[in-house]
């Protein structure tokens, strides 16, 4: 399992995240990410319902509890590949995570498999730096092992007009290309550029020519406006001890989960169906305890 081993050497917030728990979890149990960095084409889904079929879900689906339920967390295209196979469930790898750990979880994994272009991958750079503030671009670099220029070039191509953009969409212009453009300054001009490049299907060389570069560095990324943080916040706990609440946490979740599934087969029996329920409200009730606890280590 190359992706679990990744998962649990990724180091998040100066921690590193727990093994989680390996399970089989009803379809019908899974929603769906509350990030989504890319498009899913139906090419895609067949492709690797096609893999799945001869030879099996090689990786699990990475979830975390959700209410009654679970979410994904990493994995998309793996779950409508098994779904659209009819499989009523799926091997999850289930993990306790919060919001920023999902999003740095699911964005890892896409840059692993190298599924996100360009585009997308800046947006969900400054959807994590400018949008949600969980962090500068310097504390982003070290998690996701880009270099800081890197992430700033990308983020900076947010910055073009919509034409360019737009070009790079229908595959008129190439990365290479929108680089190049950045360097020009006036936005008309860059448009002007763009739309000679496309339609003459220029050479990054033949491009450069026809570009006056000036000596401002392209790093001075427009996007530091949002208030880039400088450095993350580093909560000084017993990191052992919240692996331990953290797997606690999701144990007691997938127990209440369970407990559900087994209060509807014996509805019919109220006398049974109560004691159960009442069981299923303790664990809901503990859970919420742990949680608590785990804040104090904080």
């Amino acid at each position: 399992m190359v992706f679990i081993g990744y998962i649990m050497q990724k180091q998040f917030s100066g921690s590193f995240l727990l093994k989680g728990i390996i399970e089989e979890v009803d379809v019908s149990k899974i929603l769906m990410s509350s990030f989504s960095f890319r498009n899913l084409s139906a090419e895609n889904i067949d492709g690797l319902a096609l893999s799945i079929h001869q030879h099996g879900l090689l990786n699990p689906i990475v979830l975390r509890t959700k209410g009654e339920g679970y979410e994904i967390v990493a994995g998309v295209l793996r779950f409508h590949a098994c779904k659209k196979l009819g499989q009523r469930k799926i091997m999850s790898h289930i993990l306790e995570v919060n919001d920023r750990e999902a999003f740095e979880i699911s964005l890892i994994e896409n840059l692993h498999r190298k599924t996100l272009d360009p585009i997308e991958e800046a947006r969900a750079y400054k959807t994590y730096v400018c949008d949600y503030g969980w962090g500068g671009i310097s504390e982003l670099s070290s998690k996701i092992c880009k270099s800081v220029s890197y992430i700033y070039k990308r983020m900076s191509i947010l910055d073009l007009p919509e034409e360019i953009l737009d070009g790079f969409s229908k595959s008129l212009l190439n990365i290479s290309a929108m680089e190049e453009l950045m360097f020009v300054k006036d936005r008309q001009k860059q448009i002007n550029v763009a739309q000679k490049a496309m339609k003459e299907s220029m050479t990054i060389k033949e491009l450069r020519q026809v570009i006056e570069i000036d000596n401002e560095s392209i790093y001075d990324y427009k996007g530091e406006a949002c208030n880039l943080p400088t450095k993350d916040s580093i909560l000084d706990v017993d990191l052992k001890s919240r692996r331990s609440f953290d797997k606690a946490i999701t144990t007691l979740k997938i127990a209440s989960n369970k407990m559900a599934e087994i209060i509807l087969d014996i509805e019919d029996n109220w006398i049974v169906y109560e004691m159960l329920m009442q069981h299923k409200v303790n664990l809901n009730h503990h859970i919420d305890i742990l949680i608590k606890e785990k804040r104090k280590l904080s």
